[in-house]
């Protein structure tokens, strides 16, 4: 099975110990058809990411906050009436 095959089964994916830094962009990790909110730390280890299927909506709401070593990405999603807030952390 492909890895896009396994990937389009799921509307968020939200990854930790990403292991990236400013070095690498946006382009360089970017999925077909998502919106991408990421939270760096280095490349030797911590970072997040969540991936957000782009018909879901997905707006940002927080990707940098100073608590630490706490990595955190926050963004909304609105289903019918309802938000819904997905946080990832490390």
């Amino acid at each position: 099975m492909q890895i896009a095959e396994i990937i389009s089964k799921y509307d968020i994916i939200c990854i930790c110990e990403t292991k990236i830094d400013a070095n690498t962009t946006d382009t360089a990790i970017k999925l077909k058809d998502y919106t991408s909110f990421r939270t760096d730390r280095n490349s030797r280890g911590g970072g997040v990411i969540c991936y957000v299927i782009n018909t879901l909506k997905p707006k940002i709401v927080q990707t940098k906050m100073d608590l630490g070593k706490l990595e955190i990405s926050i963004c909304q999603i609105s289903l019918s009436s309802t938000r819904l807030f997905i946080v990832t952390a490390y």
